[in-house]
């Protein structure tokens, strides 16, 4: 009987021995595998990591400022992760390029980085004194140069009348006179909108109530305020082409200040005055 119990025994003493190995290989295989998936992790974290860098940063839009010098200031940095790279300061940098209207970067997977510049664009000028005060639709000065600098094929409208004479490149025109400040970033926005930008010769902004331009084909404009301006240019251009389609130039003034009764007026031809000659 005691020879028995004692075989008992020892079987269980060996079943619980071999439960516990059978355990210890289980947790010595499931360290295995966890060890293992962090080291794949790991692996494919850096793999993702290498390939998703900046490997090319492309620039756009930019002729004022090189695109080298473009890329130094943005902060954007070759090697860096495509996702961590553009800083949250980006388009901050650049509020003190006065040529610069708008800038943005976009991520371009797996490793380009695109950036688009618009840049600011010379519409109209300001004579003062021999220098010509160049200004954006926005009032922006973008340069100061002398007279006689003028590009091939530049078509800059004159600007009379804005009343300031302390130009300086990188400060908006008229500030001293909001009315009038106003009425002229409208009223080049709207040209703009309505194609008219370069049939305009010159803007008379001496009095914002009173608006006057000149057109290259030779006529004289009556805009008045800025109210109902985009209407008033909308009008203007069509009797405009009127007249051109025509294909007689006769001179003379288009009154467009009552958008709703558009006047034209000819040129009133100046008359001789007698003579005491038979």
């Amino acid at each position: 009987m005691e020879k028995n119990r004692s075989n008992k025994n020892n079987k269980i003493i060996k079943n619980k021995s071999n439960a516990e190995k059978k355990e210890g290989i289980t947790i010595s295989r499931i360290l295995k595998n966890k060890v293992f998936i962090v080291l794949v992790t790991l692996f494919v974290i850096i793999a993702v990591y290498n390939f998703f860098t900046v490997k090319n940063i492309i620039v756009t839009g930019s002729e004022k400022i090189s695109s080298e010098d473009i890329i130094e200031k943005s902060g954007i940095k070759f090697g860096k992760s495509i996702f961590f790279a553009i800083p949250d300061d980006f388009e901050e940098k650049f509020e003190d390029e006065v040529c610069i209207e708008r800038i943005t970067a976009e991520t371009e997977l797996p490793s380009t980085i695109s950036i688009v510049v618009t840049e600011r664009k010379a519409i109209a000028f300001i004579s003062d004194a021999n220098m010509q005060v160049l200004v954006d639709k926005g009032g922006n000065v973008l340069e100061i140069r002398q007279f006689g600098n003028a590009q091939e094929n530049e078509h800059l409208i004159e600007i009379i009348g804005m009343g300031s004479s302390d130009y300086r490149v990188n400060t908006q025109i008229g500030k001293v006179n909001e009315l009038k400040f106003a009425s002229f970033t409208e009223l080049m926005s709207t040209l703009e909108n309505n194609s008219m930008m370069e049939r305009v010769k010159s803007i008379d902004m001496s009095n914002p109530l009173s608006i006057k331009m000149e057109l290259e084909s030779g006529y004289k404009v009556v805009v008045g305020d800025r109210y109902d301006i985009e209407d008033k240019i909308s009008e203007l251009k069509t009797i405009e082409e009127q007249f051109i389609a025509e294909g007689e130039y006769v001179g003379g003034t288009i009154d467009v200040s009552v958008v709703e009764f558009p006047v034209y007026a000819k040129d009133v031809e100046p008359t001789s005055e007698p003579t005491d000659e038979p």
